[in-house]
């Protein structure tokens, strides 16, 4: 087994929070060097994280069936949403690994896009009244337009 698939088998029994949620300390890692890894020492991070998340599965059905909390769509939503501001030209949205993630990042991209188009329409409307009122100022303008 590769030297560093053994360590960080190792660390997940040590230390499970190093690999809590989607992004976390050893996924780029994991994802980066995964296909270049044994077959063998695939499967054995595969399995590793796999037992990972079905641990937390079990800790968060014992945790809602001991504190059932009422929680709204508005609230799942939330904790799925990303945080922090966005890079110039993006729009904050969702990840695509939650409910509603890739359905509601295409809503607010349609919402988007419709906005955009409204502008573009407002200022072709603008463009065009212009045109209209403009008188040339060239001989062959005035030629041109019959004025």
């Amino acid at each position: 087994m590769n030297d560093g698939v053994a360590l960080l088998l190792e660390r997940m029994k040590t230390n499970p929070e190093e690999f809590n949620g989607e992004v976390n300390k050893w996924g780029n890692l994991i994802l980066y060097y995964k296909d270049y890894l044994d077959p063998e020492d695939a499967d054995a991070l595969n399995t590793g994280i796999n037992k990972l998340l079905q641990q937390r599965f079990t800790e968060k059905v014992m945790e809602e069936l001991v504190d059932p909390k009422k929680s709204s769509l508005k609230d799942i939503i939330n904790q799925y949403q990303v945080k922090g501001m966005p890079s110039v030209g993006t729009t904050r949205g969702l990840y695509s690994n939650g409910i509603g993630g890739n359905a509601t990042l295409l809503a607010q991209q349609q919402l988007q896009t419709e906005h955009m188009k409204a502008h573009i329409e407002a200022l072709r409307a603008e463009d065009r009244t212009k045109l209209l009122n403009k008188k040339p100022t060239t001989i062959f303008g005035r030629l041109f337009n019959y004025q």
